[in-house]
């Protein structure tokens, strides 16, 4: 069981870092962005200068969900008791919601353990950081999903922006 719970959370921290790589990029898309979009708050034209600093708002909503992700002491998310028929427990969407005694005892049912066994302290204590692990997973996913909108949302008003004759005088 202890093998089977490292390689798990190695998983999980695996995916982990694929998140926290995604946030990275959309920090360092966001910051340019927001460069070409503060050339934009100087124009003279008021419906230019208003989309610009829309879309100026939005850059920095999508930084502060990014930055929220990236610092992950600041996701906290209680525990949900809501498990499925049909699950993946590697895949941190499905295991997000167990509990560590739940976990362990699901796990030792779909593997076929022996009905006599029993977990030690030391597989609750991997399971815990399993399913934390999950959980943060799980919100760095979501943040960089909402990250993405406002990123989204700030490059149409950008390209609004630009068609509206704003980029005569930024870019050439």
């Amino acid at each position: 069981m202890k093998q089977l719970l490292k390689y798990i959370l190695s998983q999980l921290l695996e995916h982990q870092k694929i998140a926290e790589t995604k946030h990275s990029i959309a920090i360092a898309l966001i910051g340019g962005l927001s460069v070409i979009v503060i050339g934009f708050v100087d124009s003279k034209i008021v419906l230019i200068k208003t989309l610009a600093i829309i879309a100026l708002v939005f850059c920095l909503l999508s930084l502060l969900s990014s930055f929220i992700a990236v610092s992950s002491k600041l996701i906290s998310i209680k525990g949900k008791t809501n498990i499925k028929e049909n699950i993946n427990y590697i895949y941190f969407e499905d295991i997000k919601n167990f509990s560590p005694s739940q976990y362990l005892q699901s796990i030792a049912s779909a593997y076929n353990f022996p009905k006599e066994y029993l977990p030690d302290l030391f597989e609750l204590d991997l399971a815990k950081t399993i399913i934390t692990t999950a959980k943060r997973t799980s919100a760095k996913y979501k943040l960089f999903n909402v990250s993405l909108l406002f990123l989204f949302i700030s490059l149409m008003l950008l390209l609004a922006t630009g068609f509206l004759g704003g980029f005569d005088g930024i870019l050439f």
